[in-house]
């Protein structure tokens, strides 16, 4: 700066600097002018310095009007207050407190605290802060945000922050749309099979070397193709009840035979003997497999002739064989001392038919149990004149099937034997009682 001491103010006054209204300075901002009158930026006053649109008073700033705009970094050491609209360009660092009035703050940069205060927006209404699009926000300092429910959602960008402790922070069980089981505890063991959005299932071990098998929906323990396990074999001979299916088993071969009918009994012609009861149907299955019952032999004497013959049952359902049981013969006609012969009973698969008797006066023969044949015709007595012998009875039906994928349980009931036909009442003999029927059911496995 150039010192005026022993200058001439006619030729130096342009250098001097002075207010507008050449009065001194007052309590009002005044215009500095040079020498030639030429106004600068700079106000003064008693109390006030204005450079442009800034007034210094004490220790504030003051913005006359626009906004205040800052180019480089700014670092503030001391507290701050902005009352007016400020943008920065570049960044800001904070070390202590810094308060942000009601007008807008742009920041062009970053913004940056040190120290130990805590960074605060206060407003009596509603605070906005607006993130940018692109970018993370991030806190390493944060350990815990208790109230992170209470204070909004973040529906975009990346949220940064440790690893969330199942243990700690989650209680119950995880469900399934959250990653978990839906389950607290899983059966040792057992192999876990996905079910939607509900809770897992499980698949146990079952029988040591199974494998696990799928039927089209879903998957099961089972024994492994090809295991090589035997076949089984369940038999009923007599009454009725639920079988079951035992498990890993491939398809059933099932045969049936009903019950054979009783053969009748001989008489005379005016003391004729009885016809025999029919045998009782087997059955497996509701109105599935049946072999009916064989019919008795007629009675000797009916219409003074021997026992007629009888028919033998059916078999139905089956799908390798049905098979109608063997007739029962009919009744001999004697003569004085000439024996009658009494029918022969009918035969089934198994035989076992009760046979014709020759003894004079004897009863017929019983045919074989749970072989479904029929019993003998009852025989003449030889010393009685006319006599007439009963007619054999005849066998049950028979059914043989193969059943594949059966199901978990079935009805099955055995036919009963057919009972004898009774002699007349002063001469003859009774007949024989059919063989009762049988069911016998193979189980092949896989």
């Amino acid at each position: 700066m150039t010192a005026l001491t022993g200058t001439d103010p006619n030729s130096t006054y342009v250098a001097l600097l002075q207010t507008g209204d050449a009065i001194g300075l007052t309590s009002s901002l005044k215009t500095i002018q040079d020498g030639l009158g030429n106004s600068s930026a700079l106000k003064l006053s008693t109390a006030a310095v204005q450079v442009g649109n800034y007034t210094f008073t004490g220790n504030t700033i003051a913005l006359t009007s626009g906004a205040a705009t800052f180019t480089p970094n700014i670092t503030f050491s001391g507290n701050v207050t902005v009352s007016g609209t400020t943008s920065l360009s570049g960044g800001i660092t904070l070390s202590n407190p810094a308060t942000f009035g009601t007008s807008v703050f742009t920041l062009g940069g970053n913004l940056t605290t040190s120290g130990t205060s805590a960074l605060t927006l206060t407003t009596t209404g509603t605070t906005n802060v607006t993130l940018p699009t692109s970018g993370t926000l991030v806190n390493t300092g944060v350990t815990s945000l208790s109230s992170l429910a209470t204070i909004g959602t973040i529906t975009s960008g990346t949220w940064h922050g440790s690893a969330i402790d199942l243990t700690t922070y989650v209680t119950g069980a995880l469900s399934v749309v959250n990653g978990g089981t839906g389950l607290t505890t899983l059966t040792n063991h057992n192999v876990i099979l996905g079910a939607g959005s509900s809770n897992v299932t499980f698949v146990a071990p079952g029988t040591s070397g199974n494998v696990l098998t799928s039927n089209g929906t879903t998957w099961t323990s089972a024994a492994a193709v090809g295991s090589n396990t035997a076949p089984t074999i369940t038999t009923y001979l007599s009454g009725s009840g639920t079988y079951t299916t035992p498990a890993n088993v491939l398809y059933l071969d099932i045969t049936l035979v009903g019950g054979g009918g009783g053969g009748g009994g001989s008489g005379t012609s005016g003391d004729n003997g009885h016809t025999g009861s029919t045998g009782g149907s087997t059955t497996f299955g509701s109105s599935f497999l049946t072999a009916s019952g064989g019919a008795g032999g007629g009675g000797g004497g009916i219409s003074s002739f021997g026992g007629s013959s009888s028919s033998g049952g059916s078999g139905t359902g089956g799908n390798v064989l049905n098979l109608v049981g063997g007739p029962g013969a009919a009744g001999c006609t004697s003569s004085g001392s000439i024996q009658g012969g009494g029918g022969q009973g009918g035969t089934t698969i198994y035989g076992g038919s009760g046979g014709a008797n020759n003894n004079n006066g004897t009863v017929g023969l019983d045919a074989t149990a749970n072989t479904g044949a029929g019993g003998g015709g009852g025989i003449t007595n030889g010393s009685a004149g006319n006599n007439y012998a009963g007619g054999g009875g005849a066998a049950g039906g028979a059914v043989k099937h193969l059943l594949s994928s059966p199901s978990a349980t079935y009805a099955y009931a055995v036919g009963a034997s057919g009972t004898f036909g009774a002699s007349g009442a002063s001469a003859g003999a009774r007949g024989g009682n059919g063989g009762s029927g049988q069911i016998i059911i193979i189980e092949h496995y896989q």
